[in-house]
């Protein structure tokens, strides 16, 4: 899929011997900025310009091996139409929150579903999902 023409998710990344995983996403906060500054102080950084996008993954895992929680997180990142791309940002949830990366290993058949928050420029519109090389429609 390109910035003109995107394709519609699910996401399935694969290598060059299988599929790994596939990647259900959804936005769910386009400015999840106080949300995500009042669940750790850690968060509470100088992000003047800039506000926190929050996607929700339902990643199922394809290998037979499985697959780390981690990996979507690394290889899906936010784009604007302009081709800027923005990968996902390191927060600290809170006790109620579950960050994707935390859920550990995906067996193959499993499901893991989580949230991935992303720094964007505060005008940001028109997000797109992208693995830097394809782009993908919410």
């Amino acid at each position: 899929g390109s910035l003109e023409d995107p394709l519609p998710l699910p996401y399935v990344a694969g290598s060059s011997s299988r599929d790994e995983y596939r990647a259900d996403v959804r936005l769910v906060d386009e400015d999840a900025t106080d949300e995500i500054l009042g669940w750790n102080a850690y968060n509470e950084r100088d992000i003047t310009g800039m506000r926190y996008v929050l996607v929700e993954m339902t990643v199922t895992g394809l290998d037979p091996y499985g697959v780390s929680a981690t990996f979507p997180t690394y290889d899906l990142a936010l784009a604007t139409p302009d081709g800027a791309v923005y990968p996902n940002a390191f927060v600290v949830g809170d006790d109620d929150t579950t960050l994707l990366r935390d859920a550990g290993m995906i067996d193959e058949g499993e499901k893991a579903t989580g949230l991935v928050a992303y720094l964007v420029p505060e005008d940001a519109t028109d997000l797109l999902l992208t693995d830097y090389a394809n782009y993908y429609a919410f």
